[in-house]
């Protein structure tokens, strides 16, 4: 049963990633990359590879910061640059509306907890997911922690 989820959740995953890359070529792509790293630094970092953030929290926030809905269409890619462990729960809630986000883990080992979606657009690329109290890694997003409003 876990093996259909994890099909199903990797097609939805799949289209809706489908759909916004043909929006955005339709719109005019504006892509945005921000870094994250074990080693960053969230107190005056700015999300350049040179100066990641350290937390995928301030991350997100930041962007929200400069990036407000305004219905332009954005691709956001989150790049990890070194192997990283997130056990927060994390929220892409609906200031990214009209964008797309991309979590990328960049050939690193990342391993994320709970991830909830709230009228926002996401993927996941090589990222694993390990719900807290679960011993077991997950090679793609839970399906039960998914919420798009499409």
């Amino acid at each position: 049963m876990q093996q259909i989820k994890d099909l199903v959740a990797t097609d939805i995953s799949r289209g809706l990633f489908e759909k916004i890359q043909k929006g955005l070529a339709i719109k005019g792509k504006s892509e945005f990359d921000y870094y994250v790293s074990s080693q960053g630094n969230d107190t005056d970092a700015d999300g350049t590879e040179q100066n990641p953030f350290k937390t995928i929290h301030k991350t997100l926030q930041f962007i929200y910061e400069k990036h407000p809905c305004n219905n332009d269409v954005k691709m956001i890619n989150i790049v990890f640059l070194t192997d990283f462990t997130d056990t927060s729960h994390i929220v892409i809630d609906s200031r990214l509306y009209s964008s797309f986000i991309s979590f990328r883990a960049n050939n690193k080992n990342v391993i994320l907890s709970t991830v909830k979606i709230n009228n926002a657009r996401a993927d996941f690329r090589g990222i694993k997911f390990k719900p807290k109290g679960s011993g077991a890694v997950h090679h793609q997003l839970p399906l039960q922690i998914i919420q798009h409003a499409i």
